[in-house]
């Protein structure tokens, strides 16, 4: 909403304690709004790496959204980015979560955290997946 904007975020600290308590709030619940009707049509593909079928969603790296759906789902999420003849991939998990983020980013030559990862293919290798 105000990515690289920080002097439209500075005016919502300003002022009393409450005051910022009230307009977080108010900035949380606009945000969770919108992410929720921009989930409510979103459907996974399933791409496999390796022995793995994951949930993947084109959301273009979207790492708050990918985390609360791992989370949701309870298993590890792939967001990806199509760009011309390359994919990027984005792997959010969460602890306990078999695989990893990072075990999927591996299959691809990737890396990254336990619970962050990443790595790309080429175009080809992700329609390949989807079989």
């Amino acid at each position: 909403l105000f990515m690289n904007q920080p002097e439209r975020v500075v005016p919502f600290f300003d002022g009393i304690p409450d005051a910022v308590r009230e307009r977080g709030s108010a900035i949380s619940r606009f945000v969770n709004a919108r992410m929720e009707e921009f989930l409510a049509d979103r459907k996974p593909l399933i791409l496999t790496f390796g022995p793995y079928r994951v949930l993947a969603y084109n959301l273009a790296l979207f790492t708050h959204i990918a985390k609360r759906l791992s989370i949701e789902h309870k298993q590890a999420i792939a967001l990806f980015d199509i760009q011309g003849q390359n994919v990027k991939f984005s792997f959010r998990s969460c602890e306990g979560q078999s695989p990893s983020a990072l075990d999927l980013a591996t299959i691809l030559g990737g890396g990254g955290h336990v619970q962050a990862a990443g790595a790309g293919s080429t175009l080809d290798a992700f329609l390949k997946m989807m079989r």
